[in-house]
């Protein structure tokens, strides 16, 4: 699989130089995330890809750093009186909210919003008997009685 980003990319990008042992093992981190990415893509990989390739090397960088500098399962830590918090939320095969918003404008932008996602849908819900409400204008459903909601689309996550 050919993936978003070369070793020399993270170099050029982290200012990081990897030794030639571990070439193979960050080439392999890049190609994982590349795969992560194309999952999340879906339909829109090749647009996307063919629009934003400086971006997905980027953010495809980005991720690997990120997921090589902190230490598996720790989000905090500090050195006085020793206090260490653990990420529950996010590891090596998790994609975090920052990028999947940015993945999310990346296909929006290439594929354009609702055709990505779908038709979408319309619904209304009446939470019991309406209580009415009146004023100048008249009578009106109490706004508590009354669900109103509009999804653009599928949801992509």
């Amino acid at each position: 699989m050919a993936g978003y980003a070369t070793v020399a990319d993270y170099e050029l990008r982290t200012g990081t130089d990897v030794p030639v042992e571990m070439e193979p093992t960050v080439q392999q981190r890049l190609d994982d995330t590349s795969a992560l990415i194309d999952v999340y893509l879906r339909d829109c990989q090749e647009e996307v890809a063919a629009k934003y390739p400086d971006v997905l090397t980027a953010l495809t960088v980005s991720h690997v750093y990120r997921v090589a500098s902190i230490p598996a399962g720790v989000r905090s830590e500090s050195v006085g009186s020793t206090s260490v918090s653990y990420n529950v939320d996010s590891g090596p095969l998790d994609l975090v909210e920052s990028e999947l918003t940015l993945l999310d404008a990346l296909i929006d932008g290439a594929c354009g919003g609702d055709e990505a996602r779908g038709i979408g849908q319309i619904g209304i819900g009446y939470g019991g008997p309406p209580q009415p409400v009146t004023d100048q204008f008249g009578y009106w459903p109490d706004p508590d009685d009354i669900d109103i909601w509009v999804l653009s689309g599928r949801s992509r996550r």
